[in-house]
């Protein structure tokens, strides 16, 4: 990563969570089901839109790519995402979270977040192998081994 986005997660280390948009429903509520071509959508706030080309381009300018298995939504984000910059900027390292719930508290801060897809041990194994290779990364470590869980 660049020196200019580890400013950028830096500036955003904060204890305080932004509001959870979707979930009990009472800030945004949910959309009924719309028809579309390809079926019933519940729940669909956004229209779909293509993924951009830029948002998929390696930013990388060097260093490996360091993934953190993130199995349950840490007590403290704010105080794990301290600990992940540090950790990364001393060894020029890209963190890419591997996360098993839908949000794990780390989205906020501006670090990459892939969603765990699969129910069965064996299927989220196999999704995180994919990861681990689509980012070439060197190692994959458990976040609740670097703390801020309580």
């Amino acid at each position: 990563m660049a020196e200019d986005d580890w400013q950028v997660i830096a500036a955003r280390l904060s204890p305080v969570a932004p509001a959870d948009l979707d979930g009990d429903g009472t800030l945004l509520p949910a959309a009924g089901p719309r028809r579309r071509a390809g079926g019933w959508l519940g729940r669909d706030i956004l229209p779909e839109r293509p993924p951009a080309a830029a948002a998929w381009a390696a930013r990388r300018t060097g260093g490996a790519a360091i993934g953190v298995r993130v199995g349950v939504r840490p007590a403290d984000p704010a105080g794990l995402a301290a600990r992940l910059l540090a950790m990364a900027a001393e060894r020029d390292a890209e963190p890419v979270i591997l996360s098993r719930p839908a949000v794990c508290g780390l989205e906020q801060f501006g670090f990459r977040v892939e969603r765990l897809a699969g129910r069965s041990e064996r299927e989220l194994a196999a999704c995180e192998a994919e990861l681990a290779a689509f980012w070439d990364m060197a190692i994959v470590i458990d976040a609740e081994a670097l703390g801020s869980f309580g």
